[in-house]
């Protein structure tokens, strides 16, 4: 009996004769005892005809059989028919499964494409904001918009500026969208480890981190920004929603008193413990305030300082729903936990921007091609001394930095994200020997960040301290889109 019908066959069999002419076969359906000399076979109920083999008969008086026009395996012509038309079944399901095994992600690339693949760009979602108090306009217009969604291709217009948005606007509205959120609704730890949300009931009751997730998912799909900031129990919590996998230590403590409150029990002895009573209920802690219990307050008092930020999070997983991103990072945990988690330092240094430089130099051995490339070292210099800048002092100043050049460039601070942008990101660098312009003092590079194009005025970068000068000026009051 063939393999495929055998359990529609077993269901309905019972006894039947069958008798040849030069022999005769019985065969028990519940013993499967084959003896000569009797008249009885397996009888079928079903439709199908079944035509047993018949042992030691000769080669002509055996069954015919063909293959199978799907799989090609050989089967009787009685059943070939029944047996075609499931095995097509069974290839439909088979070719379904290895499309699913084909388009499931394999790579950060991958899922980032996917991404990318669900926006619809036969509808925009416009934004109109003013650089006046940026991020909280930003997050207003964001809120109110009615007649769109952000799954739709955005399109942002800075207002009172004459630039068209064809992708560095996006890229610089998300980016300094993103720093916003870091910056003021995020709260470091002593370490550099990520990042946990703020506290903020008013922010909550105003779904602004619904708002963030939103455009979190956004911003990943469209080019902006990855918001790799937060503390990895964070970014667990937004891939599962499930706080009891959670493994938290007081490292992911970044609220300033709760740390000062561990620090005190973790010195106290018996009468400073009870001293801190009042702490200690605040937090939850009911138990016995006693130093051999140290361990269960201070692992109360961690629960509760990242337990009451978990609406936050449980907000801003609704807005990462936009683009299914729950279920995607809770399938590929490892593979998206770069997208949040600062697991290395992907912040574009100055051999990143140089190597993405593509200049458009003149012929070799001109005189011209010398200023050029002695241009290209100042630019150089310049970004390596940017580098060099102590890090606190960045944070604390509007010192410019190496992502703030790029961003100047380009509209973006960050290393490209999606694989399509990343693998042809280049900064096209020219030259202008002449300036048109009659009697003045100097010129600026003329900087087109859709096309990620700069023109540095040769004649006024004569030496190193012209072009840090020049170019400094240029960074400092040039970053609006004022040209088309």
């Amino acid at each position: 009996m063939p393999l495929q019908l055998l359990a529609i066959h077993v269901n309905s069999c019972s006894s039947v004769s069958f008798s040849d002419s030069d022999e005769s076969i019985t065969v028990d359906a519940a013993e499967g005892v084959h003896d000569e000399g009797s008249k009885e076979l397996f009888n079928c109920d079903s439709d199908v005809e079944f035509v047993p083999p018949v042992l030691n008969a000769e080669p002509s008086k055996k069954s015919e059989y063909a293959s199978c026009p799907i799989c090609q395996a050989p089967y009787p012509l009685d059943v070939l028919e029944v047996h075609a038309s499931t095995c097509g079944e069974r290839h439909e399901e088979n070719q379904r499964t290895l499309d699913v095994e084909k388009n499931e992600p394999k790579s950060l690339d991958d899922i980032l494409q996917n991404l990318a693949e669900q926006v619809d760009n036969s509808q925009t979602f416009s934004v109109c904001v003013t650089r006046s108090n940026f991020f909280h306009r930003a997050l207003q217009q964001w809120k109110r918009q009615k007649k769109s969604t952000p799954k739709c291709s955005l399109k942002v217009c800075f207002v009172g500026e004459a630039g068209i948005d064809t992708g560095a606007i996006k890229k610089e509205f998300l980016t300094d969208l993103m720093n916003g959120i870091e910056l003021r609704y995020f709260e470091p730890g002593p370490d550099n480890k990520g990042k946990n949300p703020i506290y903020s009931i008013s922010a909550l009751e105003e779904s602004y981190f619904r708002s963030f997730g939103e455009i979190i998912a956004c911003s990943l799909a469209q080019g902006g920004p990855a918001p790799d900031f937060m503390r990895n129990w964070c970014y667990t919590y937004l891939a599962t929603g499930d706080f009891d996998c959670l493994v938290v230590t007081s490292e992911d403590v970044t609220d300033v008193e709760t740390i000062e409150l561990i620090e005190k029990v973790r010195i106290a002895t018996n009468d400073e413990l009870r001293g801190l009573t009042d702490d200690l209920l605040s937090c939850g802690y009911t138990g016995l305030i006693k130093t051999d219990r140290k361990d269960l307050i201070i692992r109360t008092i961690i629960l509760h300082s990242l337990a009451r930020v978990l609406p936050m999070l449980d907000q801003m997983r609704k807005g990462l729903q936009l683009y299914n991103l729950p279920d995607v990072m809770e399938q590929h945990m490892d593979l998206c936990r770069p997208l949040f988690v600062p697991l290395q330092d992907n912040k574009p240094d100055a051999n990143f921007l140089m190597a993405s430089c593509k200049p458009d130099l003149s012929e070799k051995g001109t005189s011209r091609h010398n200023l050029e490339q002695s241009i290209l070292n100042y630019f150089q210099d310049f970004l390596q001394e940017l580098e060099d800048v102590d890090t606190e002092v960045v944070s604390n100043t509007k010192t410019l930095t190496v992502p703030a050049v790029l961003q100047w460039l380009t509209g973006q601070a960050h290393k490209p994200v999606l694989p399509s942008e990343r693998n042809n990101f280049e900064i096209h660098v020219k030259f202008n020997h002449v300036c048109q312009q009659e009697a003045h003092v100097i010129c600026f590079p003329i900087v087109s960040a859709c096309t990620k194009t700069i023109t540095f005025p040769v004649a006024h970068m004569s030496s190193y301290s012209e072009f840090k000068h020049v170019l400094t000026l240029a960074l400092r009051f040039g970053n609006v889109f004022g040209r088309v």
